[in-house]
């Protein structure tokens, strides 16, 4: 009988704790702020694309703070979450939570929040928690309740990696160019790919202690279909070797050069003067008109890529120039190398031919899409 009258009364209580219990909410904003280290807050500025992770748990709080900084596991166990704006401000529009005891009676209470905040070069791998509890009341928004300023432990710069074009004083190439982390080596920082696929944030410490720089062992160049038609070289052409590169901590962003050299190429363009007669020493004229009217094929091996037909060209003075000629090869027309020395390819052999006469040219590199062979005699 008492075992069943003890009982009772213990239900009795439980039932009386929790008809008791209240829900209540409240919206909540603050503002984070990177601290300059300035003798007053005004040098301070807003802590961008920080990322809030909001506690009614001290407890659950602490041990997400405590994983996170110990190997940089995201809390898991927080009540809400949200991001700083452009002005470093946050908020949350309703933050709930139960209660049997408010501390205005059934229509009102206050709650204590404790906060996770992360942001890449801010405290223990990104992570911070605030200094002290932030009260806040039921049924209000708790406007500029809360606002901390955070010293930054890590600088973080933007590392963009350009392909550049040796053989034309390092214009940038549009071929995507993929740095593999495996042939980055981080020296007194640390490396981490972006989305792009040739952007790298490197961190490094805040201070003047370190010299952070970054070796570069080797790259891979290719183009949205996988194939790429540039080989990588340093920036006089020659075979590529490991590179050490400075990060500008003075600077929030950089760009390094990484020099390529093309495999790929068109066939030049011909000029000349087919000077096959005697020049004349009565008119002043270059030539005579036995020259002109003459067609001249441009062959790559045995195949015929273009032809042009002497003509006169005007000088000076009235006076002219028999034979000239400009040769346009067919654009679809393409030669490869796969190595070369320098800056500049060979050009293949090229054959001129007047008939069934020919004239070998050869010599000339890809430093210039043009060719002119001066006056030349083809028998």
């Amino acid at each position: 009988m008492k075992t069943i009258k003890s009982i009772t009364i213990s239900l009795l209580i439980l039932l009386f704790l929790t008809s008791c219990s209240s829900v209540f909410s409240g919206g909540f904003t603050g503002k984070l702020m990177e601290d300059k280290g300035g003798l007053d807050d005004s040098s301070n500025t807003p802590l961008v694309g920080a990322t809030v992770f909001i506690y009614t748990d001290e407890g659950l709080r602490n041990n997400d703070y405590n994983r996170a900084i110990t190997d940089g596991t995201k809390p898991s166990n927080a009540t809400s979450t949200t991001t700083t704006n452009d002005n470093g401000q946050f908020s949350v529009s309703k933050i709930i939570w139960k209660t049997n005891s408010p501390a205005f009676g059934k229509t009102a209470d206050k709650i204590n929040l404790y906060l996770i905040v992360y942001k890449s070069g801010f405290g223990i791998n990104g992570f911070n928690k605030n200094s002290n509890s932030i009260s806040i009341t039921s049924d209000s928004t708790n406007e500029s309740s809360y606002t901390e300023s955070f010293k930054r432990t890590e600088k973080v710069s933007t590392i963009t990696f350009n392909l550049a074009n040796v053989a034309n004083n390092g214009e940038n190439i549009n071929d995507t160019l993929l740095v593999k982390l495996t042939d980055l080596e981080a020296i007194n920082c640390n490396i981490s790919k972006t989305s792009s696929s040739n952007t790298f944030s490197v961190s490094y410490k805040n201070d003047d202690s370190v010299t952070p720089k970054i070796k570069i062992k080797s790259y891979t160049i290719q183009s949205e279909n996988g194939n790429s038609t540039w080989i990588k070289c340093d920036d006089n052409g020659g075979s590529f070797n490991p590179i050490e590169k400075y990060i500008q901590t003075a600077a929030d962003s950089q760009s390094i050069d990484l020099y390529a050299k093309q495999t790929e190429f068109s066939y030049p363009t011909i000029t000349g003067r087919l000077a096959n007669s005697t020049n004349s020493s009565t008119d002043g004229n270059i030539g005579t008109p036995d020259d002109d009217g003459i067609v001249i094929e441009y062959y790559v091996g045995e195949k015929s890529i273009g032809r042009a037909t002497t003509t006169t060209s005007q000088i000076a003075n009235d006076r002219v120039k028999h034979g000239v000629f400009t040769i346009t090869p067919d654009s679809s027309e393409k030669w490869t190398i796969t190595s070369y020395e320098g800056k500049y390819a060979p050009i293949p052999m090229i054959t001129l031919k007047k008939g069934d006469k020919k004239k070998k040219i050869s010599g000339y590199t890809t430093q210039s899409n043009t060719i002119d062979v001066g006056d030349i005699t083809i028998p």
